[in-house]
Parts: C-alpha cells; structure tokens; sequence
C-alpha cells in the first residue's frame, strides 16, 4: 500500500464548509462517513472526490481492500487525527473513515415508466432526515422503480439522510428538483394509478389490489399530502389500525404500504 499524504489545514478547512448546507449546494459535494457507506460508495459509479481516513482505521483487516479499491481507482488519499476526521462529521463515532462524493442529478428515466408494470413511490413534504434516508434504503429493498422527493422535502445529501440510507442512495435512483404535480400528471398519461397513502382513508390496505402501473404518495410527518398533490389522486389508501396509538411513522407506512404489494 502507498504512503498516503497527511491533509493540509488549507484542505481541511475547504472540507469542512460542507458539513453546510449552503456550501454542498454550491460546491455539488457532500460528506458520508461510516465504513460500509464508504464502501458502497466507492464501488459505486458516483465520482468519489476524496477519501479520509485514520491511523486506528488502518489497523483494520477491512481497511486494506477498501484502500486498494480506492488507489485503483485513483481517488485522493488523506490521513487524519481523530480530531481533524470530527471536524467533517456529525456522528459520534465515524468509525475512522470518511469520503467527499460528487452530487449526482437523476432524471425519471423514460425506460421505467413505459414499463408494463412499475411502482414509483413520491414523498411530498418529508421533514425528517432519518426519515427520507430509511424510505430509499426501504424502496430499495422492495425493488421499487424509483423515488421522487418533492423539492419542500429535507435535504437528499444532508449527513443524517445519507447515512440512514446505508449506501442505498449509490444504487437506488432518488429523483429531486422536479415538479412533483407536473410530473404525477406526466405519469397519469402513461397510465399509472395514482394512489394516496392517508391516515384515514375507507379503503383499507388490506382489500386493495395495486394496478401493475402504480404511484404511492406519502405526505409530511404532521401535515399529512398537500391539498395539489391529492386533486392528482385516483385513490386514497390507509392501513387498519388494531391498536390505540394516534399514527404510524412515515418510513414505516412506507415499509408496511410495500411489504404488502409485493407479497
């Protein structure tokens, strides 16, 4: 394994601005941390910019494929104090290694949506990051089409929302910076249904049959879907509840809305 270079303050600090918002969106860069994020990351088709690691990271077994995947693909290698890597991260533990990922722009891609059966799932209004992060890891689980974020939801490349993706957001397409309505209208025309998933709905999950072309909407934490996204509706769905709690959490409505259409 070569030397790897020690970082530069200058560098550092030209890093660490993308722990901001502002700056990830100026620079088209973000961070993720965590080995096996790393990882998927790295062997994914994503411009890795930079990877950073530890002196304690090295002494891992793991350590030594990751950084020969990274010198044969030729990213740039910084080794870091355990305080220098915290100034890039907002977790507790970084677990020694970190990277700066190009952002990557996804389009719907036509070769979905003039399938003979398909599911898309759009989020409007997600607020909470861990939230969005476990619906894409969830959707690419299930082996939905794609997801599309309305561009009122948290941040796609936010730390928190990356890292509760586990790597999924490398490999699952994630659509933001779209119309939602436009495009739920777009995808009427090629014949999806477009269904709602509510809190209170008379159909019930259990009794409904998904067309082979569906859309499945689901709205803010608190607020539930906007009042333009649900005039684009065919049909709102809800899931039986049993017990007395008030609301199931979004990601796992989600989980529940997809488990029951693939089985």
């Amino acid at each position: 394994m070569k030397e790897i270079q020690r970082i530069s303050k200058a560098k550092l600090h030209s890093y660490k601005k993308l722990t901001q918002k502002k700056y990830r969106e100026e620079e088209g860069k973000f961070i993720v941390e965590g080995e096996h994020v790393v990882e998927e990351a790295i062997v994914s088709d994503w411009f890795v910019d930079s990877l950073f690691v530890t002196e304690e990271y090295l002494q891992k077994d793991s350590a030594q494929r990751l950084i020969f995947t990274a010198q044969r693909k030729k990213i740039e290698l910084f080794l870091l104090a355990e305080q220098e890597l915290g100034q890039l991260s907002d977790s507790v533990t970084s677990q020694g290694v970190a990277a700066i990922i190009s952002q990557k722009k996804i389009q719907l891609d036509t070769s979905i949506t003039k399938q003979k059966e398909s599911l898309i799932v759009v989020l409007d209004q997600i607020n909470d990051p861990g939230n969005l992060g476990t619906i894409i890891r969830t959707c690419d689980w299930f082996g939905v089409d794609c997801l599309i974020v309305s561009s009122n939801s948290v941040e796609l490349f936010s730390p928190k929302v990356v890292r509760s993706t586990m790597g999924s957001i490398f490999h699952f397409p994630a659509i933001t910076d779209v119309d939602v309505k436009d495009t739920l209208r777009q995808l009427k025309q090629e014949n999806y249904t477009v269904i709602l998933a509510t809190i209170d709905a008379p159909s019930k999950l259990h009794d409904v049959r998904f067309p082979k072309k569906t859309v499945l909407v689901f709205g803010n934490e608190a607020h539930g879907i906007s009042k333009e996204l649900q005039n684009c509706a065919d049909e709102s769905v809800s899931i039986k509840k049993y017990g007395k709690a008030e609301s199931l959490n979004v990601a796992m409505a989600c989980g529940v809305f997809l488990s029951y259409i693939r089985k």
